[in-house]
């Protein structure tokens, strides 16, 4: 991807970025009103992926240097599969039935202050006072939000919420 900005992100990458914004943020109500329709949370889990895997592999015909991929590409792209788009994506269309989801939503955003807590954890970052302070009002604000719901749904499941919880500590790792 090829960018024509010198802040480094060209109008490609705005478009992916927004896209892929667009389509993790109807991804929840969707599976939520599939699933109400009567569809398997593992079924729309698979074929999600299923997609996503197709479209990667459409895209590694554009490949510009084929036959040189980096080594270890396949055992990261199971591994990164596995416990980023996998796990996460058959817990939340799960567990978004059981908790809500705005429940689902606001544990999927615990993603980011648990990637940097643990890249600062093992060395990989350095604990930056400007960016623990912003991590830490997106939480304060994240849980004013949750507060501000006058109690918990009827039909809320706390071993579901649970589980929905791995999913922020999968997208971390």
């Amino acid at each position: 991807m090829r960018s024509n900005s010198s802040s480094g992100l060209g109008s490609e990458a705005l478009g992916f970025l927004l896209l892929t914004g667009l389509l993790l943020g109807l991804a929840l109500p969707v599976s939520r009103a599939a699933i109400a329709q009567g569809w398997s949370a593992t079924g729309l889990a698979f074929w999600s992926i299923a997609g996503a895997a197709l479209g990667l592999v459409v895209a590694c015909y554009g490949w510009p240097h084929r036959g040189t991929r980096p080594a270890g590409l396949r055992r990261y792209g199971f591994w990164n599969g596995l416990l980023a788009l996998a796990w996460p994506q058959a817990v939340s269309f799960s567990a978004a039935p059981h908790i809500g989801g705005g429940a689902m939503a606001l544990v999927v955003t615990l993603s980011a202050p648990l990637t940097y807590c643990l890249s600062v954890a093992l060395g990989m970052e350095a604990l930056r006072l400007r960016r623990a302070l912003g991590i830490g009002i997106a939480l304060g604000g994240a849980m004013v939000l949750a507060r501000g719901q006058q109690g918990v749904e009827e039909g809320f499941s706390w071993p579901w919420f649970l589980l929905a919880l791995t999913v922020p500590f999968s997208l971390a790792v």
